[in-house]
């Protein structure tokens, strides 16, 4: 987890791409206030310090890299390079800084004016850069980010070019969100063709393009960070009926859902599979309609924990209302209850899904059997008209008659099936009953926190998955049934927005041409189903 810490509104550069990478801000921060916040980033987690690349600029500049360090974080420097200009200051500066990153979207002096506003950025930054690269002993530790314009998008390849003569071999690709029709950025479509033709010029020189796994920039996130403050989690309910480790750990979140997750807990106490050898953990995302006061009523079978995570009052901003009516914080609250886990093997299960008895058991099968394996169940979709209680959720029989399957392919079902993540299904990888071994969770740090409106948090995990060379397999015969819910967004016109939106991050924090053809096909399709219905 990085924590960007934005220090002064004060640069020596006016970039035209400054305001989509929301480093701007009003007024500059005192020192005090700044070793409040590095406190409140250690409380929540954050292992990594990134300082927005106007921190260099400030007297007291070596005084915070200090107070970092202090406090036992890794440590990013955004730069424009231009600081730098002065030798001596690169020797004071480097016992502090893990990675250097630096800003450089430009192949001459007159582009460079047009994109940083002043005059003398070019001949500085490239100086700058130059003492860098000479007065630190470990050349990895620099990268440049390389900012997708208007302006530079049909030359990315020169510019990588002159990125390799300065000795720095990573680049960090930026594509930012597009705020309005005629800004600076070109759209998600524009880009694209350039993109990938930038990436095959990196493999022909050997320079090496960087891939985070969490995005820099996402201008759809609330601006309080505190709302994703998981260590205000705590734990109400913890009910332990067994002292045996188990194999499983169950995940479920939650948001005021209360009715359909009393049936979702009823299903899994009652399994075919040894009590003492999985446990549940829920995770309320800090529901409002009594859900605490309905769980403290159920009597569990097994070892059993419910975690309340408070969420602030923060208004979705008026232009992203159309979006959603709150923001979604399922990806975290599921790390939560992975962090909490005692199992080997976790299952994430949603609060409106319903399984057999034998789901457990045909899951622990798998993970036998193969290894390097995700386990999925197959959905059946109940209709909306359909009123679940205790009698109806526990008779297969009917709800096979009501519901109606999945569609993994266009024109049918597609049943049993083994993917090979590395090269296709990984999108298929989604909390509909999904089972996965923890020790792979840790090594891909879980669910990102990118995805604050309906979806997607769970594709994106598929995505991480796949490079670790991981198989999935999509069984019809771990049947589950999905009890109907309306999306967020209300309509199908909305639920085609959000999936522009959680698409567009996808991309813009992989820069995959297979998440940009999904991205294509889907919309195209979803478009021609709304206009012929």
């Amino acid at each position: 987890m990085i924590y960007l810490l934005k220090t002064t509104s004060d640069c020596n550069n006016a970039c035209i791409y400054c305001q989509h990478l929301a480093k701007k801000f009003s007024g500059s921060k005192s020192l005090a206030r700044i070793k409040t916040e590095i406190k409140k980033a250690k409380c929540a987690g954050y292992k990594t310090i990134r300082l927005s690349c106007n921190t260099d600029t400030r007297k007291d500049f070596i005084d915070i890299l200090k107070i970092i360090k202090k406090n036992n974080f890794k440590l990013i420097l955004e730069t424009n390079g231009r600081i730098f200009v002065y030798p001596d200051l690169i020797k004071k500066v480097d016992p502090y800084i893990d990675q250097y990153e630096i800003y450089y979207s430009y192949n001459d002096s007159i582009m460079a004016q047009e994109i940083t506003g002043h005059k003398q950025s070019y001949y500085q930054s490239l100086q700058g850069i130059s003492n860098i690269i000479k007065g630190i002993d470990d050349k990895n530790k620099v990268l440049v980010k390389l900012v997708v314009l208007n302006l530079n998008s049909p030359i990315l390849h020169f510019i990588a070019d002159q990125i390799k003569k300065s000795g720095i071999n990573q680049i960090r690709l930026i594509l930012p969100f597009k705020l309005s029709l005629n800004d600076a950025i070109p759209s998600l479509v524009d880009a694209s063709e350039n993109i990938e033709l930038l990436k095959e010029h990196l493999k022909k020189k050997k320079i090496r393009l960087i891939n985070d796994y969490s995005l820099e920039y996402n201008p759809y996130l609330p601006k309080d960070s505190d709302f994703f403050d998981a260590s205000k989690a705590k734990l109400k309910i913890n009910f332990n009926l067994y002292k045996d480790k188990p194999d499983f750990t169950i995940v479920i979140p939650i948001f005021n859902k209360k009715n359909s997750l009393k049936f979702v807990l009823n299903n899994f106490f009652s399994q075919n599979y040894p009590k003492s050898k999985y446990e549940i953990i829920v995770v309320d995302d800090g529901s409002n309609d009594k859900t605490l006061e309905s769980i403290e009523k159920i009597k569990p079978t097994c070892n059993f924990k419910y975690f309340y995570w408070p969420r602030k009052k923060i208004k979705i901003k008026n232009e992203h209302k159309k979006l959603a009516k709150f923001y979604n914080r399922v990806g975290p609250a599921r790390n939560i209850g992975v962090n909490n886990a005692q199992g080997e093997i976790v299952l994430f299960n949603d609060c409106d899904i319903l399984v057999r008895k034998n789901c457990l058991k045909k899951h622990k099968k798998y993970h036998d059997e193969y290894p390097n394996i995700i386990i999925r169940g197959f959905r059946n979709f109940l209709p909306e008209s359909f009123k679940p209680n205790f009698k109806k959720i526990e008779d297969f029989t009917f709800l096979n008659k009501i519901s109606y399957s999945e569609k993994t392919k266009r024109g049918g079902k597609l049943h049993c099936h083994m993917y090979d993540l590395s090269k296709e299904g990984w999108q298929k990888v989604i909390t509909a009953n999904l089972s996965i071994r923890k020790e792979y969770l840790k090594k891909i740090n879980s669910f990102s926190g990118d995805y604050v409106f309906w979806g997607s948090e769970d594709v994106d995990l598929g995505y991480r998955l796949s490079k670790l060379k991981l198989r999935l397999m999509f069984d019809d015969k771990i049947e589950v049934y999905h009890i109907h819910h309306s999306r967020e967004s209300g309509n199908e016109l909305n639920s085609l927005m959000i999936f522009w939106l959680s698409t567009n991050i996808l991309y813009r924090k992989y820069f995959d041409e297979q998440v940009y053809n999904i991205f294509r096909d889907v919309i195209i399709r979803r478009l021609d189903s709304l206009v012929l219905n």
